[in-house]
């Protein structure tokens, strides 16, 4: 999506469906991740992590994605849409109505706005999430140089001969990457591991569900 590009989104969901994809949404952008290191981190590919934050009703979470979820966010959204459940004494919750929405893109932010069929405490609310997509080259760089190191560290000890999954690496390189550059290392991490399996260095597997990152022999 280039800049200033409006994409329509929409789907047919109902309260408990939208609710989940706006705290996933909600969660990712305050904890500072991206959709590309969601991908990373879930397994996933990235139009997976799009199409279920643009209403898709056929992309649904695991119960696995939820452990994660639980792990990796540490902050939680400071509000959560409180939806009337109930019409002339008939609970609406579990019925699928049509969502609409947009998501607009600049070079700085991404602007998520939610026309949904539910009033809030009595009132039509559009609902509306802003992402920063700000990020520092310069920055960047000191970090990529942080994560090569950690990553021939791990090699050198055949971490990568048993296999690692890309929620190992996180966990292990946030204990000791400087507080400023979390979570924004992850991009890193990710182009790195990528970047090693271009190289036909690394191998993917998966295993019960899981993703897994091994040196290729």
């Amino acid at each position: 999506m280039v800049n200033n590009q409006i994409l329509k989104i929409s789907g047919m969901l109902n309260q408990h469906e939208f609710i989940e994809r706006y705290i996933f949404t909600m969660q990712r952008v305050i904890n500072g991740f991206s959709r590309h290191e969601m991908s990373f981190l879930f397994g996933k590919t990235t139009y997976e992590i799009n199409d279920y934050e643009h209403l898709s009703e056929h992309v649904k979470l695991s119960y696995q994605d939820y452990e994660l979820m639980a792990l990796v966010f540490e902050h939680v959204p400071p509000s959560v849409p409180v939806f009337q459940t109930r019409i002339d004494n008939i609970d609406v919750s579990a019925e699928r109505r049509m969502i609409r929405g947009t998501v607009s893109e600049t070079e700085s932010e991404r602007h998520f706005q939610f026309v949904h069929p539910w009033k809030i405490k009595g009132e039509d609310v559009q609902i509306t999430i802003t992402e920063d997509l700000y990020r520092n080259a310069e920055q960047d760089l000191q970090i990529n140089e942080f994560v090569y190191e950690f990553l021939l560290d791990l090699k050198k000890t055949g971490c990568f001969d048993r296999g690692c999954t890309a929620l190992f690496l996180y966990q292990k390189l946030n204990l000791i990457i400087a507080e400023e550059w979390k979570p924004r290392f992850l991009t890193n991490l990710r182009d790195l591991v990528y970047a090693h399996i271009y190289s036909n260095e690394f191998q993917i597997q998966q295993q019960d569900g899981l993703v897994f990152y091994k040196t290729k022999k």
